[in-house]
């Protein structure tokens, strides 16, 4: 999926192209949905079952759409990569918001370089960034926050918290027929109720490195904050009701989010500071090689890996998880909100149903189940032994901006949601990290 929420598996030449056409279509994707969820063998599409195991799993899904929204992937080639520089400004208040800098070292040559394109050829590759090429062979340091891609190891660790954007069904929440989703739950009392509406201008959808920044997300949430609490200072948060859609345009597709509301606890605010509302999420290309060292498939999938295939790049590589990790600040500050799944504050986060078509969101049929977290502080992704690389190191954090308690009722008030998720091989030209920026 573009939505690279979870590490994209190792799989086929083309993950999901059941009828073997070299695309993937939606139908395609609505019977991989329907074979994950029924766990039923996945004859009618091998092509799907990337790992062999005889069953679709939510990574094999993720492979899928990535196929279906950036193209099948090309047979690489063993060109090294020259450095390329790309800063990426979002508009917003919060200072040093995210500057991304991409600085690569040559790939050696046991490393392919994948030349397939990830966006329509019509598409702008950034809408605000600068890209110029410049060959270097030593790693690019910066004093602001960074996407880096450089040949520095990335740490990784046990996650400590719930899995924040993770594909999960939520077969227990429908979602209303009606255009606009409306809560049937008692109003929250405390600070009221928040129309968190997008505004196109400067809420967007990042693909790194330098494939595209895709501006003009639409739709809204409304966010119900209760009392904060007298110790702690914070403030539950519940997604009374929402838009139909979050939608936002990519190439010639339309990526649309169908949030399913209401949900009870989806986030909290902190309205005396003091709380790490902010997330990393982290994930090594290279935790092992099957027949190398003694290790094998089996420790892969224990340790929640997934096999590259010999179609893959890289094959009898353990591709890792995702971990996530506590957040760079210990402090998000005042204001901070997380919506997102947090075993700490027994939050939901948001579920929706997602598609990747052309055409209005509501021709595009049956969504694919999604849980995602976002947060107004720091969400960091990073990738270690990027691109197979060993030592190579690609991060991006990602700034939100905090809410307002007291304005916390005023409409395009202060506040920024954000999202950033790694996924190893998530485009057809390595790998990726998506960025998702809902700002009021």
């Amino acid at each position: 999926m573009l939505l690279a929420v979870r590490p994209v598996p190792a799989g086929a030449a083309c993950p999901g192209d059941c009828d073997g056409s070299g695309s993937v279509t939606i139908n395609e994707l609505v019977t991989l949905v329907d074979l994950g969820l029924n766990g039923t063998a996945p004859d009618t599409c091998v092509a799907g079952d990337v790992t062999g195991d005889g069953q679709i799993t939510i990574n094999e899904l993720i492979a899928a759409v990535s196929s279906a929204l950036l193209g099948c992937p090309s047979t690489p080639s063993a060109t090294p990569t020259d450095a390329a520089t790309s800063t990426a400004t979002p508009t917003g208040p919060r200072a040093a918001s995210s500057t991304a800098t991409i600085s690569a070292t040559p790939v050696p040559d046991n490393t392919a370089t994948a030349t397939g394109t990830a966006a329509s050829p019509t598409v702008t590759p950034s809408v605000n960034a600068s890209s110029t090429a410049t060959p270097s062979v030593s790693p690019t340091q910066t004093a602001t926050r960074t996407a880096t891609l450089s040949a520095t190891s990335a740490a990784t660790g046990t996650a400590t918290r719930s899995l924040t954007a993770t594909n999960t069904p939520t077969p227990s929440r429908t979602s209303p027929p009606s255009s606009t989703a409306t809560s049937t739950a008692s109003p929250t009392p405390g600070l009221g109720t928040r129309r968190f509406s997008l505004d196109p201008q400067t809420s967007q959808l990042k693909l790194l490195p330098g494939l595209g920044t895709f501006q003009g997300f639409t739709g809204f949430l409304d966010l119900a904050a209760g009392p904060p609490d007298p110790v702690t200072g914070l403030a539950r948060v519940d997604v009374v009701s929402a838009s139909e859609f979050l939608s936002v345009q990519v190439g010639n597709q339309l990526v649309c989010i169908k949030p399913i509301v209401p949900v009870i606890r989806a986030g909290v605010l902190a309205c005396s500071g003091g709380h790490d509302l902010g997330v990393t999420s982290a994930q090594d290309h290279n935790i092992g090689v099957v027949g190398v060292g003694g290790f094998t498939a089996q420790e892969c999938t224990d340790a929640g890996g997934g096999v590259e295939a010999p179609a893959d790049p890289h094959p009898g590589v353990c591709n890792g998880p995702v971990d996530i990790l506590p957040s760079p600040e210990a402090d998000s500050g005042i204001g901070a909100l997380l919506i997102a799944p947090d075993a700490r504050f027994e939050t939901e986060g948001l579920p929706a149903e997602v598609t990747i078509d052309t055409g209005p969101c509501d021709t595009h049929g049956v969504g694919d189940p999604t849980l995602f977290g976002f947060v107004s502080g720091v969400s960091r992704a990073s990738i270690a032994d990027a691109n197979n690389v060993s030592g190579a190191a690609f991060q991006h954090d990602e700034d939100g901006e905090n809410f307002s308690c007291a304005q916390w009722m005023q409409e395009n008030g202060p506040g920024r949601l954000v999202l950033s998720v790694p996924a190893v091989h998530g485009s057809t030209s390595g790998d990726l990290i998506t960025v998702f920026i809902l700002d009021d």
